[in-house]
């Protein structure tokens, strides 16, 4: 049975380390990624949150079996290769991406080969999880923790425009910075929170990546996610994965600034997911 891992996660929660430790263990996370190695694929197809709203259970799967056999070197009908090209033309991610339209174009298929160990990073993936794992019923999902107060003072609320109002959060012209950071916490909780009622149905095949400790101690959560991918390593290549962790300038940015104005409820959530004493 091919296995399939997948990473989600808040962007800006440094799912691009995570992909590339999966991508040098020699599971193969695609040929179309952009710098953060996202899988601009996926992106295409599923960072679209005007379609969501009207899609149904059906046309999610449909979009599955495409971005499956656009995986694993498969042809498309003729049909789905207008769906590819026309979710890319109309997503802010891919428009200008020509090196991602060559291999969209004249990239060749391999028949019936299917990859043995494959995945992708995307972390709008959090969203699709029910769906993703009905479709895989053998998929592995790694959700990357950042600190939540961390997240609420990051410049990437793609997210939170895009789909907050599945939480009933919407961000606002004349909402100030202090206003702004509160709806990204919220988010940031929100999501959790469903991502988490969700890890149940995926029981040993979901994996809790808490930001702070991988960046903290490398050996120990690289050791954690290794085992949890079922991949045999030396400890050479083990020290190769430490070297690509590096501690972000961002990290621990929420201690430079005023964090009053968030509401207890919301400092209380990050306490219970271990962030702040």
């Amino acid at each position: 049975m091919k296995k399939v891992v997948a990473i989600g996660a808040l962007g800006g929660s440094g799912t691009r380390v995570v992909a590339q430790i999966l991508s040098n263990l020699g599971i193969d996370i695609g040929d179309n990624l952009n710098y953060p190695n996202d899988n601009l694929i996926f992106t295409a197809l599923f960072r679209a949150p005007k379609w969501y709203k009207n899609a149904s259970q059906t046309d999610i799967r449909k979009r599955l079996v495409l971005f499956d056999k656009w995986m694993n070197r498969k042809r498309l009908t003729t049909f789905e290769k207008y769906v590819l090209l026309k979710s890319s033309l109309t997503n802010n991610a891919t428009q200008r991406n020509y090196k991602y339209y060559y291999k969209l174009l004249f990239r060749q298929s391999n028949g019936d080969r299917l990859l043995d160990y494959w995945g992708w990073k995307e972390p709008n993936t959090q969203l699709y999880l029910n769906e993703i794992n009905d479709f895989f019923p053998q998929l592995k999902y790694i959700h990357v923790l950042r600190n939540g107060l961390d997240m609420a003072f990051s410049k990437n609320r793609n997210q939170l425009k895009n789909w907050g109002f599945k939480y009933d959060i919407f961000i606002d012209d004349l909402d100030d910075h202090h206003q702004l950071c509160i709806r990204q916490l919220d988010y940031w909780i929100q999501s959790t929170k469903e991502v988490l009622s969700k890890s149940h149905k995926l029981e040993d095949r979901f994996f809790l990546l808490n930001y702070t400790d991988f960046c903290l101690r490398p050996e120990k959560e690289i050791n954690k996610l290794v085992k949890f991918l079922n991949i045999n390593v030396n400890k050479i290549q083990i020290s190769k994965l430490i070297e690509l962790v590096k501690m972000p300038k961002s990290f621990d940015r929420y201690k430079l600034e005023d964090i009053s104005f968030f509401r207890e409820d919301q400092l209380q959530f990050v306490k219970e997911m271990g962030f702040i004493e």
